[in-house]
């Protein structure tokens, strides 16, 4: 009986050394496939973290590129709302970002107005898209998609320092399109959505400035 124990004494400790060097071999076989495996997931993670001022500059270069490549259709109306809802999109977005990672409750609370006021005139937008194509001699198309003003002068040194000094130029780019079409449209609901950024958005350029100034 004695011995009998001593056998499964010895069996048990030879099944755990066993196991411990399969684990330590399986540990030690595959470092690199390890780190690889994490680096992948630190690349992966820091891709879909929170990054406002990525947001901000993703927000504006997809503008652009849906700025750049459409083609007029001849129609003022048509071609404002489609546009300017690329035009607010990108306001909308950038607001959003600050809204996320801004400090500045100013700034915040201007964020927030953005977002109200222009996600309300894009379902405008929206509306005329829906209807059918039109087309016409107008050249109001191409003179709005020359309007768009390269983006060199970004403060990167906060959210709100970016947030201000991008929505400034978008801002003003946004005023010239729209007394642009002011002289071509016809269609009431975009002539009013166009008196009233030419009516608010200085208003907000000029708040976003002084903010800028007093926060160098």
């Amino acid at each position: 009986m004695y011995r009998y124990l001593i056998a499964l004494s010895l069996l048990a400790a030879c099944g755990n050394d066993a196991a411990t060097t399969d684990n330590d071999l399986d540990s030690g076989a595959h470092p690199s496939h390890d780190m690889h495996a994490n680096t992948y997931m630190d690349d992966a993670m820091a891709q879909t973290a929170p990054n406002p001022m990525r947001d901000m500059h993703q927000a504006m270069n997809t503008m652009m590129d849906s700025m750049h490549t459409y083609q007029p259709t001849g129609d003022a109306d048509r071609d404002f709302a489609y546009l300017m809802r690329k035009h607010h999109q990108s306001a909308v977005e950038m607001a959003q970002a600050e809204i996320s990672g801004g400090t500045d409750s100013s700034l915040v609370q201007l964020a927030r107005t953005i977002v109200r006021d222009q996600q309300a005139e894009m379902n405008l937008f929206d509306a005329t898209l829906q209807r059918p194509t039109a087309s016409g001699k107008s050249a109001y198309g191409r003179k709005a998609m020359g309007m768009m003003s390269a983006m060199d002068k970004m403060e990167g040194g906060s959210v709100d320092h970016m947030f201000a000094s991008m929505m400034i130029p978008h801002h003003k780019d946004g005023v010239k399109m729209a007394n642009a079409y002011l002289k071509e449209g016809s269609d009431a609901g975009l002539m009013e959505v166009a008196r009233n950024i030419v009516q608010t958005q200085p208003q907000e350029i000029k708040q976003l400035q002084q903010w800028l100034k007093a926060h160098r």
